[in-house]
């Protein structure tokens, strides 16, 4: 579909020229254009709960609270790394 502006990525030119180019700085993300709009989208992770047990029951009786997302309780892991700190972070907090 042509965009009815130029410079619109409603052809998708302009936003995967820059992003699959070799020298784009980022990679594996995720973004929203239309519009005019670039945004990127992000998966936040909840601080979870920590269960002595993982089974089907368990999760059934506190999947409303995995659900709640608060202020302050939002992450964005950036990697591997980050992703471990917030697990390390909450086994040590429930210990």
């Amino acid at each position: 579909m042509a965009s009815s502006r130029p410079g619109l990525a409603g052809d998708g030119e302009p936003d995967r020229g820059v992003l699959a180019h070799e020298d784009c700085a980022v990679s594996g993300q995720v973004y929203s254009v239309a519009g005019g709009r670039v945004a990127r989208v992000v998966i936040v992770e909840t601080d979870g709960l920590v269960l002595p047990e993982i089974t089907a029951e368990a999760m059934r009786d506190h999947v409303s609270e995995l659900g709640v997302l608060r202020e302050g309780s939002l992450h964005v892991p950036e990697s591997l790394d980050d992703e471990t700190t917030i697990i390390a972070k909450a086994l040590a907090a429930a210990s």
